[in-house]
């Protein structure tokens, strides 16, 4: 899975926002916002990645458990689903 064309994580104030940023985006009216370890995932799944290796990421960058890691990770992708953001090859 990686995250669909036409979207970019923007800093603002400290806050990672997704933002459309193309024409065929522009009536995607949701707010997004997300954590550094949401933003640490979106930029992982700028490129094809599983949920095994997501959850191996990140708890080896963060140091936390993988049932801690799997929590994160399919909560992340849910909102992600939901929002129709990510592509599946």
């Amino acid at each position: 899975m990686r995250i669909k064309e036409g979207f970019l994580l923007k800093e603002i104030a400290g806050s990672y926002l997704v933002v459309p940023s193309g024409a065929d985006d522009v009536g995607f009216t949701k707010m997004i916002t997300t954590n550094e370890t949401g933003a640490y995932l979106w930029n992982l799944i700028q490129e094809d990645q599983t949920v095994t290796s997501l959850i191996e990421k990140l708890c080896d960058s963060y140091n936390v458990s993988q049932n801690e890691a799997f929590a994160e990770v399919l909560d992340f992708i849910k909102v992600l689903s939901v929002e129709q953001l990510l592509v599946h090859e």
